[in-house]
């Protein structure tokens, strides 16, 4: 799941668009499936070094959607629902 959070200073003057159900048209919620893999190398020393060490790559793929049946810049140009679907890649 996929979500975008405004935060408002406490001491301004709070910013009427994004209270209660309004933050609801700009946060972009989409949901789907994740697929992680991971490759790498853990070593694991005898009793006189006590050295251990683990090296790897992780791979997530990311399919979503959008879950709301309205989003505020394809409300205001008139497109209705945003059926696109999305796909993420993400390494570490």
């Amino acid at each position: 799941m996929q979500k975008t959070v405004f935060s408002q200073n406490y001491r301004q003057t709070p910013v009427p668009q994004l209270n209660n159900q309004y933050a609801k048209l700009y946060d972009h919620l989409r949901n789907g499936l994740i697929i992680t893999e991971s490759i790498g190398f853990l070593f694991m020393s005898n009793y006189q070094t006590y050295v251990n060490f683990k090296a790897s790559i992780e791979v997530s793929q990311c399919f979503s959607w959008s879950s709301r049946p309205y989003q505020i810049d394809n409300l205001m140009g008139l497109n209705g629902k945003d059926n696109s679907s999305y796909f993420d890649l993400m390494w570490v």
